[in-house]
């Protein structure tokens, strides 16, 4: 489980972290969601071609902070088990489930910047759509793309991501997996 949480991880952050050559197919529709999961990703990489400090982790886990949805996602991986939590526990699950997700992010920095990120419109709409994106290694050709989408909810005026699927598999639902075995 350990390694495709790894992988979920990796595959989330390759979306923000990877080169920033975007490429823009004509039929995609670009909308806010699309708009924030893109400028969150020019943040992070103008952040990481300053030199490694633990202000700009700190710089980059903010940016990530204004694009991620924390507390839905704490919810949502533990499912049904969270309404049996204290107000206590709620907060120490979201402060943990926080920092895993940021420090596994993080740590896979230095293996996304190899990589070209497609941008392939928004499916959905209302107050929930699907950022869907394609990452392609750019320095292997013969290596398949990875399909990378995030799960955007709208909450006020605001867009967040409340899960990342890669290839077919939920973060969100992983974690919950993981969590339930506990």
């Amino acid at each position: 489980m350990a390694t495709s949480i790894r992988k979920l991880a990796l595959a989330a952050f390759t979306a923000l972290a990877l080169s920033a050559v975007v490429a823009f197919p004509s039929v995609a529709h670009a909308g806010e969601a699309q708009t924030l999961v893109q400028g969150r990703h020019s943040e992070v990489v103008s952040k990481l071609k300053g030199a490694a400090s633990a202000e700009r982790d700190k710089q980059v886990a903010g940016i990530l902070g204004n694009l991620f949805d924390y507390d839905t996602m704490a919810e949502k991986s533990m499912g049904s088990d969270w309404a049996g939590l204290t107000d206590d526990q709620k907060v120490e699950f979201r402060s943990v489930l926080r920092q895993l997700i940021q420090k596994n992010l993080e740590r896979s920095i230095k293996s996304t910047l190899k990589y070209e990120v497609e941008y392939l419109g928004e499916e959905g709409s209302g107050d929930a759509v699907l950022v869907k994106t394609k990452a392609a290694n750019k320095g292997n050709a013969r290596e398949e793309p990875v399909t990378i989408d995030y799960k955007m909810q709208k909450k006020g005026t605001e867009w967040r991501a409340v899960d990342v699927v890669t290839e077919g598999s939920s973060m969100v639902n992983n974690y919950k997996s993981q969590f339930h075995k506990i």
